[in-house]
């Protein structure tokens, strides 16, 4: 009997239990047919389904669709992950992929103020060889009976660059000792990787930067960003990229909106500041009237349409709002049964969830229309996304839990973790 060891256990225990899934993301290579391992002995290449979930205990973990949904449709089973890390000392709040086919990458941020990158035919190759994780102890699920999981890390990947984001002075001239990443936006096309910083700092990486081999600090000379934004005057909850309009959005704890202007050349600049609380554009030149935006509440969830014209925003006063970049002004505000956390953009509605136990879906044209509601596991949704191709969507937030639904809201797969005490 070993005490020490018995702690541990209990410790993880607890960490998966009390954990909590912020951001889950479709690994886009496999679901196109772009990244697959070499094939060997004359057979043909084979690409698995893909989905990343990062958690508050720092962990990431890949999902096989098709193992998930297996499971949930056999017996109602929450699947197993084909491979997991501990990623960051703290919270991996965002996660994000970046690159074309073999050179594309897996991005995650963290609470500890790091970014990370992994190669995704790594990753993809490590699923393979690791199959369905070793040493998880099935538990019973006092709510439907169904087994529960309790996972356990395995080895890390190799990780391609480990870089710690600076420190920028803020508007009020300090400066946190050591901000967090919070969220993250992908230009896939540019090959830029932005993320937001708990000090309201914004900082720009390019794809090439991250995929460079070895830890970016083992030579003496962190990697710095390509760009470092300040603006806002707290931390930077939300983020968004259009290709169409090539520009980024940002939302903070500060109450306003920032669009930055982002060209290939020269450095993002921010061309409209928007308040929804109080439905008006702030000056740019104006620093009174932004920091008087520190009264509005907090913007928790942004998303540009695909063309570019329109901007979603939720804010903390549990309201969506829809925005006209086209026209300056606010076309339409909804209250919501919760504060918004997440949303996605699709053709004619708007996807919404947050901190209720439920996925609404907003007619785009209609916002006043009461949406439907589909009922979803997590009791505060903290992730949202949808599959390229099949528009499977994936949710994740409080008990680290993660639910897979088809379109029309019918759920096909589960991952939870559950206690095994009592």
């Amino acid at each position: 009997y070993d005490v020490s060891h018995y702690s541990s256990d209990i410790r993880s225990e607890r960490e998966e239990r009390f954990s909590t899934a912020f951001g889950v993301v479709f690994l886009p290579g496999a679901a196109h047919g772009q990244l697959s391992r070499p094939p060997s002995n004359g057979e043909a290449a084979a690409s698995p389904d893909l989905f990343a979930v990062c958690y508050s205990s720092g962990h990431i973990r890949l999902f096989r669709v098709q193992d998930v949904v297996s499971s949930w449709a056999g017996s109602q089973s929450p699947g197993q992950s084909c491979l997991s890390w501990r990623a960051h000392e703290a919270s991996a709040y965002s996660l994000a992929f970046v690159g074309p086919g073999q050179q594309a990458m897996l991005v995650s941020g963290g609470d500890d103020g790091h970014v990370r990158s992994w190669l995704l035919c790594d990753l993809m190759a490590a699923c393979e060889g690791a199959g369905s994780e070793a040493g998880s102890a099935a538990v019973q699920d006092p709510a439907g009976g169904a087994v529960g999981l309790q996972l356990t890390a395995g080895p890390s990947p190799r990780c391609c660059v480990d870089a710690q984001i600076p420190t920028l002075h803020n508007v009020w001239g300090g400066a946190s000792q050591s901000p967090g990443v919070v969220c993250s936006a992908v230009d896939q096309d540019g090959g830029r990787v932005f993320v937001g910083a708990s000090d309201g700092a914004i900082h720009q990486y390019s794809a090439q930067q991250l995929r460079a081999e070895g830890d970016a600090g083992s030579s003496g000379r962190p990697l710095q960003p390509c760009y470092s934004l300040s603006g806002h005057a707290a931390s930077v909850l939300c983020m968004d990229w259009c290709t169409a309009a090539r520009s980024l959005v940002s939302g903070s704890e500060d109450g306003t909106v920032r669009i930055w202007e982002c060209s290939v050349t020269a450095a993002p600049r921010c061309t409209k500041i928007i308040d929804p609380w109080n439905r008006v554009e702030v000056p740019l030149g104006n620093p009174t009237a932004q920091l008087q935006c520190l009264r509005s509440p907090h913007v928790s969830a942004v998303r540009f349409d695909k063309a570019g014209a329109w901007l979603v925003m939720g804010t903390g006063n549990s309201a969506l709002t829809l925005w006209s970049l086209t026209l300056g002004a606010q076309a339409a505000q909804q209250p919501t049964a919760a504060i918004p956390q997440a949303i996605h953009m699709l053709p004619g509605e708007i996807l919404v969830a947050g901190s209720v136990a439920s996925l609404a879906r907003f007619r785009f044209s209609s916002l006043e229309t009461p949406p439907v509601r589909h009922v979803v596991g997590p009791r505060s949704v903290f992730g949202l996304d949808v599959h390229p191709t099949s528009g499977l969507l994936a949710v994740c937030g409080t008990g680290g839990a993660v639910e897979l639904l088809t379109a029309y809201g019918k759920r096909v797969g589960a991952v939870f973790h559950l206690s095994q005490e009592g």
